[in-house]
């Protein structure tokens, strides 16, 4: 029964970031005053000799160093900076297989009382779903009331034998007889309470007026309802899924990123995500796992991504 994730294949980009690489600020300072005073010099020198500037100079503005420090003008320098790069991937919202719980009736039975169960809802730990009702419910039960009678029987039996015993009035193989039957009746009302607790009766409030004929069926894992297959009158075994719940607490992204760009993927690397089906509201996630293993059919390596505050509901 179980399904799927919950959101189709998504469009995600995985940001990356790097930096230029730095330039010499002397070299570069040195460099634009030296083509400055060129550009003076060259210009002063035209103008001395021909008396106006050339034509193909004329777009040009030529300062001398003095001039500079005159007008206040500074020169820049190169610094890194960072520059957002992007890795286009595709990839789904999933959950680990722990993140899932079928529940099933522990016995054979008929199902009763069918509580009002809807794909999506959510549910919590220990919430009743339905009811299991069998005969052989209560004839256990029946069963378990002989048996701890004979326990209680047995006891008092041994203490009185073993006070006999004591006064020369008894006989130890007598006895050995009573010990032997007691261990057998509290070996099997050890059984008999196990199974009882076992279907969700409490053995302590069995008694000759008290036997009831259902027990609850209870949800095993607090999350959503993401199938059920079950109504009243049913009869189910064992081995029947009637519903399965799946925790969203572990949600998380699995990304197929390509060969090329395996790369430039680091842990802990910033990831921005769109589901199409809700919208084009962009969720934060980060990189957390990069696979080990390349998919030689999809030239792809699956990265593990962890969501962040805010989820898709």
């Amino acid at each position: 029964m179980k399904n799927s994730i919950i959101y189709s294949i998504l469009i995600l980009l995985v940001t990356f970031t790097s930096c230029k690489h730095d330039h010499s600020e002397h070299d570069h300072a040195g460099h634009n005053h030296d083509s400055q005073d060129n550009h003076a010099s060259h210009g002063h020198g035209h103008d001395n000799e021909h008396g106006h500037v050339p034509e193909e100079a004329s777009s040009t503005v030529a300062l001398t160093t003095a001039q500079i420090k005159t007008t206040g003008i500074q020169f820049g320098t190169f610094t890194p900076i960072k520059v957002n790069g992007y890795v286009q991937a595709n990839g789904k919202l999933d959950l680990p297989p722990n993140a899932y719980a079928g529940i099933h009736a522990k016995a054979a039975g008929f199902i009763r009382n069918t509580k009002k169960l809807i794909e999506g809802n959510y549910i919590k730990k220990g919430s009743i779903i339905a009811y299991l009702e069998h005969p052989d419910f209560i004839s256990l039960q029946q069963e378990y009331l002989e048996e701890k009678a004979t326990v209680e029987y047995n006891s008092l039996e041994l203490n009185r034998q073993t006070s006999l015993l004591a006064q020369g009035a008894g006989v130890e193989k007598t006895v050995q007889l009573t010990q032997k039957n007691l261990d057998i009746a509290q070996s099997k009302l050890s059984a008999l309470t196990k199974r009882l607790s076992y279907l969700g009766i409490n053995p302590k409030n069995v008694t000759t007026n008290k036997i009831v004929q259902r027990v609850p069926i209870l949800s095993t894992l607090s999350g959503y309802i993401t199938a059920h297959e079950i109504h009243d009158g049913m009869y189910v075994t064992p081995n029947n899924e009637l519903v399965e719940v799946a925790n969203h607490n572990h949600l998380h992204l699995e990304l197929n990123i390509f060969e090329k760009d395996i790369a430039k993927i680091k842990k802990e690397q910033k990831i921005s995500y769109t589901v199409p089906a809700l919208g084009g509201e962009i969720y934060e996630g980060d990189v957390h796992v990069i696979g080990k293993i390349f998919d030689e059919e999809n030239k792809t390596v699956l990265v593990h991504g962890h969501l962040g505050k805010t989820t898709p509901n």
